[in-house]
């Protein structure tokens, strides 16, 4: 069978944009609170605090994807994770294929647990193609994990 890679998701390309216009609005605060002096009720200081806010919430959201999004490329022996390496079927602890809480709430997720004691998860907003990728570990991984336990 061919191997199956991940796709970016409309989701994660849609926070991007978020992150940017979150960004660009703090960049723009930040200036607008050093140029201009303010009143006495609300002092320029005080835009350029909310400006630098926004700018951390930004750069927060863009370090969250980077380190919690992976690219994935899955066949019949293993999983290649970026930034996390080569992970083989054979090593696979736990399979879950339900909700996950995050700091952003609940999603559906696949959530793999390998003997190293690493865990895995793959949100479904990351990934254009989460339900193909959902359907071959239902179709090749779980059963190659019941026929080891078996």
């Amino acid at each position: 069978m061919q191997p199956i890679a991940s796709k970016t998701g409309a989701t994660r390309i849609a926070m991007w944009f978020n992150y940017t216009l979150i960004g660009c609005f703090g960049i723009w605060l930040c200036w607008w609170g050093a140029t201009t002096p303010g009143s006495a009720e609300f002092p320029g200081s005080a835009i350029l605090l909310m400006g630098a806010v926004f700018c951390f919430a930004a750069a927060y959201g863009f370090v969250w994807d980077y380190r919690n999004i992976h690219s994935v490329i899955m066949d019949e022996e293993k999983i290649v994770v970026s930034k996390l390496g080569t992970f083989y079927w054979a090593d696979l602890e736990d399979i879950n294929m339900h909700a996950r809480a995050t700091v952003r709430g609940y999603h559906k997720a696949i959530v793999l647990t390998f003997k190293s004691e690493r865990t895995i998860s793959l949100l479904a907003g990351a990934y254009s193609n989460f339900d193909e990728m959902r359907r071959y570990m239902e179709a090749h991984v779980i059963s190659q994990v019941k026929a080891k336990t078996a």
